[in-house]
C-alpha cells in the first residue's frame, strides 16, 4: 500500500507525484532542467488507457497539474516517459 508522495527514480531524473491518494487533481513535480516534451498517460490496473496529456518540461515549468475529476475511484498507473508510478484515486 502506498501512502503519501511516491518518488520514482531513474538514472537521469526524478518525478514526484502528489497527493497520493488523490481525488480531484494530481501534481507532477519534474525535477529536471532538460527542455523536453513528455507524454503523461494514466492507465487502469487492467492496462486500459484512461487519460493522456502532453507536457512541455523546462526549468520554469516543473510543476504540472492534471485534472482527474473524470476518473473513477481505483488504482491506476501513471506513466511519464519511461517512468511508472502507482496512483490511488478516492472519492
Amino acid at each position: 500500500e502506498d501512502l503519501g508522495i511516491r518518488t520514482v527514480k531513474t538514472a537521469i531524473r526524478f518525478v514526484n507525484l502528489y497527493p497520493n491518494p488523490a481525488n480531484s487533481k494530481i501534481t507532477l513535480v519534474l525535477n529536471s532542467n532538460m527542455h523536453k516534451t513528455e507524454k503523461v498517460s494514466i492507465f487502469s490496473s487492467a492496462g486500459v488507457l484512461i487519460k493522456e496529456k502532453i507536457i512541455e518540461r523546462n526549468s520554469q515549468n516543473r510543476n504540472i497539474s492534471i485534472d482527474i475529476n473524470d476518473i473513477k475511484t481505483g488504482t491506476y498507473l501513471v506513466k511519464i516517459g519511461t517512468e511508472i508510478s502507482k496512483l490511488t484515486v478516492i472519492r
